[in-house]
């Protein structure tokens, strides 16, 4: 990522716990506190949080003069890092409650690419948890453990946390592109962000779903895909729909996840975040029941539902009905199939011009709810 252009006329969140609930006492503390677990500070932080790039610029300035950040500057990409005295002051803080955060350091290899776009990815997904309120702090969270995915909240654990606790297992987050994972509600959803390219993903991520479900003794068959904002999920969705890059030198695919979630870092992200834990059976019912949808397809409890090539509406036109987030393996599959026949796909209001622009090449009629 280039260097963050110098606009005063930020966007403005309209869902930012961070503030609402008081979590920091200054965007100083707010700063550092994503610095601390992330390693670097893009300086185009700012468009991920409610500051003005004005704002963000001064609290960079008055950090670096308290010497507790330092610029880094490789392939004229800048970012902010620890400086002694921000490391002097994680331990003044308290140690023990951030210790974590300056354990495994790799500063030798800290000016390698590949190490620095993971790391500021971090911050960006950090950023973004403390708008939405979920919790990524190890010492806010409960322990990582084979017992984590039962509690009633969830909690973001990184990567480098589970490597922790699997041991000589870990082997096999080797190469994954993973962050780290949602846990919680019974579900583990592997969490992965990008800023509007998408690269393939490889076997490493099916060896991770395989190891993962071996240790937990659940399926784990979710991810998300988080990006920079909605035109980056439009062109991202639409190179997994094409299975290509826009280059066409590498094929795309989700890995061997049946849902794959592709949403923006916007003020949507909460809503769709949400229906990744929602029953939307009910729901699904009424809307086959008010369309008129000719469906007999039922689940395990002998309810109807519409699959891909299971529903059909007015004359034998294929349907879909989505009333949760737009699963993104589905999403090709209906469009693909929509060459012949007209097709339609029942989704909320709040993705109407998601599906539309990535639809518009196919035949296709959207039903909003």
């Amino acid at each position: 990522m280039s260097n963050a252009s110098k606009s005063t006329n930020n966007q403005k969140f309209r869902i930012d716990n961070s503030i609402e609930k008081k979590k920091y006492r200054s965007r100083y503390d707010r700063l550092l506190n994503i610095l601390f677990h992330s390693d670097e500070i893009p300086s185009d932080l700012y468009t991920q949080m409610n500051l003005s790039y004005e704002n963000f610029k001064n609290a960079i300035k008055t950090l670096r003069k308290r010497n507790l950040i330092k610029t880094i500057t490789n392939n004229r990409i800048i970012g902010y890092r620890l400086a002694s005295g921000g490391k002097k002051l994680v331990h003044e803080i308290n140690y023990m409650k951030y210790a974590i955060c300056l354990d495994e350091k790799k500063d030798q290899h800290f000016t390698q690419m590949k190490y620095r776009n993971r790391k500021r990815q971090f911050a960006y997904l950090y950023a973004l948890l403390d708008r939405v309120g979920i919790t990524y702090e190890s010492f806010l969270k409960p322990p990582l453990s084979r017992s984590s995915i039962k509690e009633d909240r969830v909690y973001f654990y990184t990567a480098l946390e589970f490597k922790r606790m699997l041991g000589i297992e870990s082997t096999v987050f080797m190469g994954s592109r993973t962050l780290g994972f949602f846990i919680g509600k019974g579900k583990i959803i592997s969490v992965y962000r990008t800023n509007q390219l998408l690269k393939t993903f490889g076997s490493e991520e099916s060896s991770l779903i395989y190891s993962l479900k071996q240790s937990y003794n659940i399926s784990v068959s979710e991810a998300i895909l988080i990006c920079d904002n909605d035109e980056a999920v439009i062109d991202i969705t639409n190179q997994i729909v094409q299975g290509a890059s826009y280059e066409k030198k590498s094929s795309i695919n989700t890995g061997n996840y049946n849902n794959f979630y592709v949403i923006s870092s916007g003020d949507n992200f909460s809503s769709c975040f949400n229906d990744l834990y929602k029953d939307h059976r009910s729901e699904e019912q009424e809307l086959i029941a008010s369309y008129s949808i000719n469906t007999s397809d039922k689940d395990s409890r002998g309810r109807k539902r519409v699959l891909i090539a299971t529903g059909t509406i007015e004359e034998g036109n294929p349907i879909l009905v989505c009333p949760g987030y737009i699963n993104v393996v589905i999403l090709r599959r209906l469009l693909l199939n929509s060459k012949g026949k007209r097709s339609y796909i029942i989704c909320k209001e709040r993705d109407k011009n998601y599906i539309t622009q990535v639809s518009k090449n196919y035949n296709i009629g959207i039903i909003n709810i």
